[in-house]
């Protein structure tokens, strides 16, 4: 084996680099792609919205009035109250009111979905009261709607009054 031996005077320093402001701009060009990192970072990691629908909005459009909605659900009432219409058709008819309220104050076509349907529906966090109304509803409506109410008590003791309260409330606690 042999031994190198290095002496002292190979030992040179590295020379200085000779033009500063190349490392400068590379320093800041660096920093600049960090912070553009950092933004895309930040931006993208928030939950996604969705799109906003376009409303029906002005005087005429049946959606700015509750008291249009109370009034179709006075006069369904009504009629099955004088026997205009079945206790069946009472039921239908209020599950209409609520769903196409539901479809009017949300921009979105929830007229013939069901309760699964509606469960699985993907909403935002401000649509979830609404939704939860909606489906509280039309779950109580269910039974007296299509139960035997020979064998399901709360088909058979639900009054068409008490489902139009329901309706009333869902109207009423919508958020808009």
């Amino acid at each position: 084996m042999t031994a190198i031996a290095i002496e002292y005077r190979d030992l040179r320093p590295v020379p200085q680099i000779a033009s500063t402001t190349t490392l400068t701009m590379l320093l800041i060009g660096c920093a600049a792609l960090l912070l553009a990192s950092v933004i895309v970072i930040v931006v993208l990691s928030q939950p996604r919205r969705a799109p906003r629908r376009a409303r029906a909005v002005g005087a005429h459009s049946g959606s700015n009035d509750r008291n249009v909605w109370h009034a179709r659900i006075d006069a369904i009432v009504e009629q099955h109250a004088r026997g205009a219409i079945t206790r069946a058709e009472a039921f239908d008819e209020l599950a209409q009111v609520a769903r196409n309220y539901a479809s009017v104050a949300s921009g979105a076509d929830m007229r013939t979905q069901t309760l699964l349907e509606l469960s699985r529906r993907p909403h935002s966090a401000s649509d979830q009261h609404s939704l939860n109304l909606l489906k509280q509803t039309i779950g109580a409506l269910y039974p007296p709607q299509f139960a035997d109410a020979q064998a399901d008590v709360q088909a058979r003791d639900t009054s068409v009054e008490q489902a139009g309260e329901w309706v009333s409330r869902l109207v009423e606690r919508w958020r808009r």
